[in-house]
């Protein structure tokens, strides 16, 4: 079921006297945090989103448009702000990208490197390897497994990256 609802708010910036407009976007997916498998998949394509877009955000930024993607236990956020009319058009651009894995049976979409798509891997395995490595990270980690049994180790999401890498021989 969509719920069509959409709110549009702005803040006027104090300092130059414009707008800073925020767009948030939460797309749900019902598997995204089914299994560790799925929350690393997940985790994994907003790497991706983030790594394709890397030269047109960096070209936003310079015009003062900022944005984050990450994985959630519902799905994607998507956030986009600044305060350039172009919010829209950057956008447009992250949600392109994140809709062309939806485009066949293709192993990737036309606009991702292979080899990007292994080095996003690296680096999600490198992530996961290093959680955990301070005390208190770990001991708040343990608590809110302990509290929530759907939030997974990064023990678990490591093993199921590397069987990931030795599927596709990338190791």
């Amino acid at each position: 079921m969509f719920y069509k609802l959409l709110k549009f708010w702005h803040l006027q910036d104090r300092k130059f006297k414009r707008p800073f407009a925020e767009l948030r976007m939460l797309l749900t997916c019902q598997f995204a945090n089914k299994t560790p498998l799925h929350r690393a998949c997940a985790e994994l394509l907003a790497i991706l989103i983030h790594d394709t877009t890397t030269e047109t955000c960096y070209l936003a930024s310079v015009c003062e448009l900022g944005n984050s993607i990450r994985a959630t236990d519902l799905g994607l956020s998507i956030r986009v702000h600044g305060f350039d009319h172009k919010l829209l058009d950057l956008t447009s651009e992250i949600l392109k990208v994140l809709f062309s894995f939806n485009s066949g049976d293709e192993f990737l979409p036309a606009g991702i490197i292979a080899d990007r798509f292994y080095a996003c891997l690296d680096i999600l395995r490198r992530k996961y390897n290093n959680e955990g490595m301070r005390a208190s990270s770990l001991c708040s980690d343990i608590r809110l497994r302990c509290l929530r049994p759907t939030i997974w180790s990064a023990n678990d999401k490591v093993g199921n990256v590397n069987d990931i890498m030795r599927l596709f021989q990338c190791d």
